[in-house]
């Protein structure tokens, strides 16, 4: 099956999403479970983008399904035409272990026949006691327990909570763990720095 089938989205870009995500922000209705989503995935592509140089990428979400998935934009044009807003509806969720794409933004005139960026979000909140160590334990038994359905899942694991965090100690254990991580990658997006100066690293 084509990767992109079963995508009901229109394909956003970062400053787009991120520019509703604020509108939200201000009104205080941005804590939904799928605009943090929105959120994580936009500060990663920011930090994808600010990495990988002059590259940019779109973002697209799923629709929640019942029984066959339904084609995604290309091939529907008429499904471009759908608004980017109903991204922070409910009515979009996740087909298997994949919450978000990530498209290059340019590319073969087709979408589905560029380089595809899957991803699956995890939240790091509301922990009693948060740490370095409290994470790995974390991230062991939300998802490291089970194996994804293919070997192309990045996993994104977000701090959203006030907490010290070790990457190498993340790194270090998942380097080391058996069976190996079931991801081909996995990136930790938080905040660094104390105050004014705080900036978000991945």
């Amino acid at each position: 099956m084509d990767k992109l089938s079963g995508w009901y989205s229109p394909m956003a870009d970062v400053s787009c999403l991120l520019s509703l995500w604020e509108t939200r922000n201000e009104t205080g209705t941005a804590n939904t479970k799928r605009c943090r989503e929105i959120l994580t995935a936009c500060l990663f592509t920011l930090c994808l983008e600010n990495n990988e140089g002059n590259k940019r990428f779109l973002i697209g979400f799923q629709r929640r399904c019942h029984g066959k998935p339904q084609a995604f934009l290309t091939a529907n044009p008429h499904l471009a035409r759908r608004p980017v807003t109903e991204l922070f509806t409910d009515e979009f969720g996740e087909n298997g272990d994949i919450d978000v794409i990530l498209v290059p933004d340019f590319g073969p005139e087709g979408l589905s026949d560029r380089e595809i960026h899957q991803c699956q979000i995890l939240g790091y909140l509301g922990r009693k006691n948060p740490g370095p160590y409290d994470l790995v334990t974390f991230v062991e038994e939300k998802k490291l327990r089970y194996s994804p359905p293919d070997n192309d899942l990045r996993l994104i694991i977000n701090i959203e909570q006030k907490a010290e965090f070790d990457p190498g100690l993340l790194s270090a254990y998942l380097r080391g763990r058996k069976p190996s991580c079931p991801y081909s990658q996995v990136f930790l997006l938080g905040q660094v720095g104390d105050n004014e100066d705080r900036y978000w690293l991945c």
